[in-house]
């Protein structure tokens, strides 16, 4: 008899010990949950806020730049001479470089203002003109005729012809 309440004695306090941890391991597994949202919610609203930053910095950028047009280009060797001697002459109106020296990129704008150009026009190949109007970003590439006057499929005067239409496309 006395082993049987002994045995009652000892599986009682193994319950007490093993309802003590499962209050502490709960309220650790709930000050951590806790901890987690806190960190998930400040992250979320750190990130908001840099967002809001950033769409200011691109509204000031093109109200800024209303009107201006910027030519990206890079240092590929093989259309590198007819971007310098014949596209170029061809850019009648001021523009700023955005020229990309094998992945290092050379322009008086801002890094976040070049990539902010440069999603505007994923899909297109350099060279590239962009042009801000009315808040909107308008671009055309000039890279296939150029690669036809290489081929030489085009002449020079169809080459400013049709590089003329494209930067006539481009609103005023």
């Amino acid at each position: 008899m006395l082993i049987c309440v002994m045995k009652n004695i000892k599986n009682i306090f193994f319950g007490f010990i093993a309802l003590a941890l499962v209050i502490v391991f709960y309220k650790l597994v709930s000050a951590i949950s806790i901890l987690i949202i806190v960190v998930i919610i400040g992250t979320i609203i750190r990130q908001e806020i840099q967002n809001l930053i950033n769409e200011n910095k691109l509204k000031k950028f093109r109200k800024n730049n209303e009107g201006g047009y910027f030519l990206l280009y890079s240092s590929n060797k093989k259309i590198k001479m007819e971007i310098e001697y014949l596209l170029k002459p061809l850019l009648t109106f001021k523009y700023i470089n955005i020229y990309n020296n094998r992945n290092q990129i050379q322009s008086e704008l801002q890094n976040y203002e070049i990539q902010h150009l440069k999603s505007e026009s994923e899909r297109l190949k350099f060279p590239i003109i962009y042009k801000i109007k009315n808040d909107n970003i308008y671009c055309a590439s000039f890279f296939e005729e150029i690669q036809q006057y290489q081929k030489e499929l085009i002449s020079k005067t169809e080459f400013e012809k049709r590089i003329n239409i494209k930067l006539k496309k481009i609103p005023l």
